[in-house]
């Protein structure tokens, strides 16, 4: 189905590539070739080693604009950029190693011309060569809560107001968390949703920024989760972000930890309850999966000799989600793996 490109908005296709000639030349066809042809494709060459530059201007396209940096600035900087320079209405996103689904574009405008309380919409996005998808909320509210927990959609597979992203560029200190970031500033200021489909492919490899700068990808991120949470007006004296971060990471070792933690659980949800920051039922069914999530893993953890058993931790765990421990404890006592961390214990491990 071909849109009329005089009635519907024109779009500002925005991919930053470096040194990813493998992969390009699929990635740059995949928007080529989209049913939605109103657009302008914006490729930001950051200085490339590779021959990445020379495949892009392979291609004979009018609709594409290359741009070669001088030297190696950065994802965000490409990224600000592109939408410095961008003319259209929206903004579509891509990754020079990925491809996307020839319908992307037009679904995507469809969306946003049919629903105009919302300013960024992306998709469902499957791993390249496995069965793997990202499945992200369709919910506007349901990806507020999200966002607490990390991003709540695909970056390189969103399309946007542009108005939005003009306003509120990445942030350059942000780096290799600098989508998360936005989001945690857009979270009170827009509405974001996911097409429950996938139109975007994604390649998981060695080079991505996961798996090269994870250190420094965890610490921004933490600060975009503190942001999140913040909106809440809990007392951050009583619960500083240092425990956060260890609950959030399940890194809570000592019983006064979980117990903080705990009561922290609680009192973010009366709170919560009280001034509605975050859809009441979303965020609270949001907090008890956390909290089980925790009680799980820290209790594998004791039963499996990672941190040291503890009655007294187990029968707080028992007060707060008695079904859980008996399922976790059923599993392990299978492979005796409990009654060996039991002997352990009795033995001269007890707290």
């Amino acid at each position: 189905m071909k849109l009329d490109t005089t009635i519907f908005p024109h779009i500002s296709v925005v991919m930053p590539v470096y040194n990813c000639a493998e992969y390009v030349a699929d990635s740059i066809k995949s928007i080529l070739n989209q049913t939605y042809t109103n657009f302008e494709f914006i490729i930001i060459d950051d200085h490339s080693t590779d021959n990445t530059l020379k495949i892009v201007k392979s291609f004979n396209d009018e609709r594409i604009n290359v741009y070669e940096k001088d030297r190696n600035k950065g994802m965000v900087d490409s990224l600000n950029f592109g939408i410095s320079i961008a003319k259209g209405s929206l903004i579509a996103r891509m990754d020079g190693d990925d491809y996307c689904h020839p319908t992307r574009f037009e679904k995507q405008v469809e969306l946003l011309k049919y629903n105009l309380n919302l300013d960024i919409v992306s998709s469902n996005a499957q791993i390249i060569n496995t069965d793997k998808v990202y499945n992200y909320s369709e919910n506007p509210e349901q990806v507020k809560v999200d966002l607490l927990f990390g991003s709540a959609f695909v970056h390189a597979a969103l399309m946007g107001k542009i108005e939005v992203f003009k306003n509120n560029l990445f942030d350059q200190r942000m780096k290799h968390a600098e989508d998360y970031d936005l989001w945690s500033r857009l979270a009170f200021k827009t509405n974001m949703a996911n097409m429950k489909e996938v139109l975007y492919y994604y390649r998981a490899h060695k080079n991505q920024v996961s798996n090269q700068f994870k250190n420094t990808q965890m610490k921004n991120c933490a600060i975009a989760q503190h942001r999140m949470f913040h909106y809440i007006p809990y007392d951050y004296s009583k619960f500083p972000d240092t425990l956060l971060d260890k609950a959030l990471r399940k890194n809570i070792s000592t019983l006064r930890e979980a117990q903080i933690i705990f009561k922290w659980f609680d009192e973010v949800k009366i709170i919560n309850n009280d001034k509605e920051v975050f859809k009441k039922d979303l965020f609270n069914i949001a907090i008890e999966k956390f909290r089980i999530k925790y009680i799980k893993f820290s209790l594998t953890n004791m039963i499996e000799g990672k941190e040291p058993f503890s009655f007294t931790k187990t029968y707080l765990f028992l007060l707060q989600k008695p079904t859980y421990l008996f399922q976790v404890i059923y599993r392990k006592i299978k492979n005796n793996i409990f009654l060996n961390a039991l002997s352990k214990s009795v033995s001269g491990n007890l707290e």
